[in-house]
Parts: C-alpha cells; sequence; structure tokens
C-alpha cells in the first residue's frame, strides 16, 4: 500500500494492543501501515474487517456465541430462507442477515439462535410463530421430525453399534438361506408361528435377537447362526442324522485316509475325528 501523503510504499506493521468491544478490551494483533516518513497509520476495509473480527472472535468463544457460519448451517438445515428464518426468531430480516454476515447478536438472541438448533425446540417455536401455515406448515413440521428420526437413529446405531453388527450378520444369513433353498419370508413365517412383519424386521438388521429367536430360527431353517463356548458338545450329542462323534489317532505319514463307512476330519495336528458316514477317500490336510 502507498503512503496517501509520500506516495511510498509503506511496510506492514503487526503489534499486539488492545481493542474495546461492548465494554470490555481483548488483545489482539493489530495490523496496519506505517508510512516511515509522517509516522502515521493506515488500514484498508480488509484489514480493518481482520483487526475486528479477533475482537469478535473472542467475544464469542468467551460467552459461547454462534459463529456466522453456524447461524446460517443451522438455517440452512431446515431449508429456510433468511427472512423466514428471521420471522420464527423474531428478528428483524436485516438484523438476522447481519448475524449471518459476522455480526455479533446479543445475548439473547444469540440463545434464541442456538436453542432453534435443536429440531425439538425448533418445532415450538415453528408453532408459536405466525411464519407458516397449511401446507407450508405441514411441510416445515414434517422436515422437522425427519431431522429428529435421524439424529435418534443415529444415537441409536452409536449406543448399540456392537449387537447391530452382529444382528446385521444374523439377517444376512437368513436371507442367503432362504435363497438358497427356494422358501419365501411369509412361508418362514408360517414355520414359526409368527407374523411375516417380524420376519422383515428380522432381515433389515435391526433386531436384538434373543437366544430363543436364535434357537428357534436355527431350527427352522436347519442351520448355524452363533457359535458360543461350550456349543461343540452340544452339537456333537445332537446332530439332525445321530451321528456319534469320537477323537482317533493322528497318523502323521499319510496325506490320505480311505477308510470303510469313514471320513477324517482334522481338528488338531495330533487328534483326527471320526463320524460315520459313506466309504470315500478324503484327503487329510497337514497344519
Amino acid at each position: 500500500m502507498q503512503s496517501p501523503i509520500t506516495g511510498k510504499e509503506m511496510v506492514l506493521i503487526k503489534e499486539r494492543c488492545k481493542l474495546s468491544f461492548r465494554k470490555e478490551e481483548f488483545e489482539v494483533v493489530y495490523h496496519n501501515y506505517k508510512c516511515e516518513e509522517s509516522g502515521e497509520s493506515f488500514t484498508t476495509n480488509e484489514i480493518d474487517e481482520l483487526n475486528l473480527n479477533q475482537v469478535y472472535n473472542q467475544y464469542r468463544v468467551k460467552y459461547n456465541l454462534p459463529f456466522p457460519i453456524e447461524i446460517k448451517q443451522i438455517r440452512e438445515k431446515y431449508g429456510l430462507s433468511a427472512s423466514k428464518m428471521a420471522e420464527v426468531l423474531g428478528f428483524g430480516v436485516n438484523s438476522y442477515r447481519n448475524y449471518e454476515f459476522g455480526e455479533v447478536p446479543s445475548l439473547s438472541n444469540a440463545r434464541l439462535i442456538q436453542l432453534a438448533n435443536d429440531p425439538k425446540e425448533f418445532k415450538k417455536l415453528v408453532n408459536y410463530s405466525n411464519a407458516f401455515e397449511g401446507k407450508a406448515l405441514e411441510r416445515i413440521l414434517q422436515k422437522i421430525d425427519a431431522i429428529v428420526q435421524e439424529l435418534e437413529d443415529n444415537q441409536f446405531r452409536m449406543i448399540n453399534q456392537k449387537w447391530l453388527i452382529r444382528s446385521q450378520g444374523v439377517s444376512t444369513a437368513i436371507l442367503n438361506t432362504l435363497s438358497a433353498q427356494g422358501i419365501s419370508q411369509n412361508t418362514l413365517a408360517d414355520r414359526m408361528g409368527i407374523s411375516t412383519k417380524q420376519v422383515n424386521r428380522w432381515v433389515k438388521g435391526v433386531e436384538n435377537f434373543t437366544f430363543e429367536t436364535i434357537a428357534k430360527l436355527e431350527e427352522a431353517l436347519n442351520i448355524e447362526l452363533m457359535n458360543v463356548v461350550g456349543d461343540n458338545t452340544y452339537k456333537s450329542e445332537n446332530k439332525p442324522d445321530k451321528v456319534k462323534w469320537e477323537y482317533i489317532p493322528y497318523d502323521p505319514s499319510s496325506n490320505t485316509a480311505v477308510m470303510t463307512e469313514e471320513i477324517i476330519i482334522v481338528q488338531e495336528p495330533e487328534l483326527h475325528i471320526k463320524k460315520s458316514q459313506k466309504k470315500t477317500p478324503y484327503p487329510v490336510k497337514e497344519k
């Protein structure tokens, strides 16, 4: 920037000083151009804005006031124009617009704007105001209800994240089994003596399944949905085909087992499990 007195280039100076705002002082890094010959200081509109914003931002932080971008985001969340938002809040249109462009609201107006950020509270403000009527009122209330539901759904997912992941795994297994077996959700509902609506809820992956429900599903679909501690003993003694399970010694000299009415399944390096089945060769994989 050139000096308006000498026409020479001036140096940008940054110095700490205190500026007043609403009867309070705030320390800022004050920017200004200094004419070396006259010793006078000069600023531009941009530099004035930079200096003042330091004060405004400190005031906002001190009193927990919303920043301009937050004020705008609250309004846009509800899909409203600045004039409609001002009408709901009871502000003058110009005053509200100035808040979005950087003017610091009073403490009372700031609290009202922050209250509007809560959709449940904003719904009350909408109903108290005369800003909407008829279909327009219906639409904005539906919009607010949708936002409330989304927030509640997000909170529910955060709190219940672990079991929801498992629930989605179960729902995927149910859907895959229904497809593989060629049966419908209605058929599964009939088998279990429940409503199709309940099955539909299961396959959406939002059901908090009980052990009883898991067991009934496994029986109805003839699949395994859960494997817990002690479950191996239960399965070995309760197979549908009444297969008898027993341990037999492991023979490391052979990688193939051909046994009459037996098939060898490797479970441990030193153990095999034998169960009755048709005569067939079966490769034994070494670990």
